[in-house]
């Protein structure tokens, strides 16, 4: 029985690892995929997305009331 392994030179396993850990880093650049991996969620929603929202809302109230004032 022939073994798989070797036919995987060094080249091809560190172009396999390294493409992989490009798609990872690629992937933890939106807060969403970062968050669930490493983060504190609300109902499932991570955090950062909680405060996105929140701040957006928080921006939104500040030009109504000066627009208003």
């Amino acid at each position: 029985m022939s073994n798989p392994l070797r036919f995987l030179s060094r080249r091809r396993l560190l172009a396999f690892f390294g493409v992989a850990l490009l798609l990872f880093g690629l992937a933890m650049l939106h807060p969403y995929p970062r968050q669930s991996l490493f983060g504190p969620t609300i109902d499932g929603i991570p955090w950062c997305m909680w405060e996105a929202r929140l701040l957006q809302l928080m921006d939104n109230s500040v030009k109504r009331s000066s627009t208003e004032g």
